[in-house]
């Protein structure tokens, strides 16, 4: 008898430690495809601004068209990853990463087919609708398959390639874009997303909807994408002309009427209801307020240090590598650190670091020392790095297995809509105090009163978003 228990327990053991292998391989594949396609992105979208120059004079177009390179990809971006989101929880949020990666990588290296600017576009466009499929989902993938205590760990991971995209993005794409074009830019990225996407089709097992049946309603994806693409757009060119301010109240008025819309349909796109968590509501807002206060300090400092400081653009450039890479280095550790203590203070921590650096920022002369702006990078990216991994943690944390693609997708819109928001913030400063001067043709004190002006607002943004992401507390177990 105790033979036969004794071999039922051998097998026991085996099937156990092979059903732990599987999941650890599993884990590991997911991880993988996660921070390849993480890295993947950022570094598509921050090597392709040096190129900008190039892209212009290949097309012959003018420079305010040039700026639709950036603004397409963005608007398609925030536009559609809450619709993917939904679509994911219903069909399967592997599938749709999956189709995401393809559609990106596909439409990178269309991009260098193209035969005039509109087809160009056209592919950026499709870029920013894979990139959107990609960012709804791949968290949620990441952390269905990890266990609590190991998701600040491994968010911390994707964040980290993240700004290691960000970081090696111009000094890569800046020597890509002087010895091969900007076309071999995005061929290097159509030919690296192949990689996950083919780990993902190889060593990923598709899951199963969280949601099953429900019909998709796809008016009020229509009705979210022309609210958001309305406001955002006429936010982001609000100085030039009556027109943009009617296309934000537009947006308000449609965003209006979707919330409506959502309480009583029956398949939202977007969980209203979801908002009702505080710790979920000001974590995105404190992800929001952040972005929005810090996006422009890479636009700046990089202005400052080439007109003010006389430094060539590779010089500048290497200058300003210092935030993301120490944003790279410590996200996986603040991330670690959020799956033993409170993701809230940590990431409320973070943002004061941010605010500091700010306002140090407030304070930058022509003939301030390049040490001090070292060490405001230092700082800011310090910051970062401590909000950043924890924030989306708590995010994520805050919703059931069923919301995690929604909850992904709205942490995305946050991060865009904040970047967004500080861009205009900075448009509409800098055409304030300089009218229609050039920045070449202005005097630097007047290049660095716009700074001060600027970083004034956002150091006041960032401290309102200290007092929100504040307000958050750990619900008692």
């Amino acid at each position: 008898m105790r033979r036969t228990r004794d071999s039922s327990s051998r097998k026991f053991e085996k099937v156990r430690e092979k059903v732990t292998k599987k999941h650890t391989a599993e884990q590991n594949s997911v991880l993988f495809v996660v921070i390849t396609t993480a890295f993947m992105t950022t570094f598509n979208a921050s090597s392709l601004n040096l190129s900008i120059p190039s892209i212009e004079a290949d097309f012959g177009v003018s420079a305010q068209l040039i700026g639709w390179v950036v603004t397409t990809y963005s608007l398609a971006c925030v536009a559609f990853s809450i619709p993917f989101g939904r679509l994911a929880d219903m069909t399967g949020r592997v599938r749709v990463m999956r189709a995401g990666t393809a559609i990106f990588a596909a439409s990178a290296l269309a991009t260098v087919l193209a035969p005039n600017f509109a087809i160009f576009l056209a592919c950026r466009f499709m870029q920013g609708v894979g990139g959107s499929m990609i960012f709804a989902t791949s968290n949620a993938i990441l952390i269905s398959v990890y266990p609590p205590e190991e998701r600040g760990k491994v968010l911390g991971l994707s964040v980290a390639a993240t700004y290691t995209g960000l970081s090696t993005g111009p000094v890569v794409g800046g020597f890509m874009n002087g010895v091969f074009g900007w076309q071999s830019i995005m061929l290097a990225t159509g030919i690296f997303s192949v990689i996950p996407l083919a780990a993902s089709i190889a060593r990923v097992s598709n899951d199963e909807p969280v949601e099953k049946g429900g019909r998709y309603d796809y008016v009020a994806a229509v009705l979210y994408m022309a609210s958001l693409v309305s406001f955002l757009y006429g936010l982001s060119n609000i100085t030039n002309g009556k027109v943009y301010l009617a296309l934000i109240v537009l947006g308000l008025a449609i965003g209006a009427y979707f919330v409506r819309y959502e309480l009583k349909a029956e398949n939202p796109v977007l969980k209203i209801s979801l908002f009702a968590n505080k710790g979920f509501t000001f974590s995105n807002l404190a992800a929001f307020m952040n972005y929005a206060s810090t996006f422009a300090v890479t636009y700046y400092m990089s202005i400052y240090l080439q007109l003010v400081k006389g430094m060539t653009s590779q010089s500048a450039g290497l200058v300003m590598l210092l935030m993301p890479l120490v944003q790279a280095v410590l996200s996986p550790s603040a991330g670690k650190l959020s799956d033993k203590h409170s993701p809230y203070k940590l990431s409320s921590f973070g943002m004061g670091l941010c605010a500091a650096g700010l306002l140090v920022a407030c304070t930058i002369s022509v003939d301030t020392p390049i040490w001090i702006i070292y060490a405001m990078l230092a700082v800011m990216g310090l910051g970062f790095a401590i909000f950043s991994s924890p924030n989306t943690n708590a995010i994520m944390s805050a919703v059931d297995d069923a919301d995690r693609s929604s909850a992904s997708s709205i942490s995305s819109t946050m991060r865009t809509a904040g970047q967004t928001t500080g861009m205009a913030i900075l448009t509409i400063i800098t055409g304030v105090i300089m009218g229609s001067m050039s920045l070449n043709d202005a005097p630097l004190e007047t290049i660095v009163r716009v700074m001060h002006t600027s970083f004034i607002v956002f150091s006041g943004v960032c401290f309102i978003g200290i007092f929100i992401s504040l307000q958050r507390k750990e619900e008692k177990k």
